[in-house]
């Protein structure tokens, strides 16, 4: 009677750390996903960053591509009728 309350005792003990196991594993694992999605995020609005600065940069360099462009023919219209 003693030996079979003793392993039933021990079962439960058992069982009990078996799920305090699986419990910190899901725990783990939870966290885990956690701090991938936090990183895929991260990295997602720094992509979307740099997307803009490129955007941004390649405006720039147009504009000062047109700005150059009228910049000449201004100067060619002014030596055209400054010579003619």
């Amino acid at each position: 009677m003693f030996v079979a309350l003793y392993f039933v005792q021990y079962a439960v003990t058992l069982t009990k750390y078996f799920v305090q196991l699986a419990v910190a594993l899901l725990q783990t694992i939870l966290r885990l996903a956690v701090a991938l999605t936090i990183r895929a995020t991260r990295r997602r609005r720094q992509t979307d960053n740099f997307v803009q600065l490129a955007h941004a940069l390649t405006q720039n360099i147009l504009h000062l591509a047109v700005a150059r462009a009228q910049l000449r023919t201004t100067r060619r219209r002014a030596e055209s009728s400054s010579t003619g």
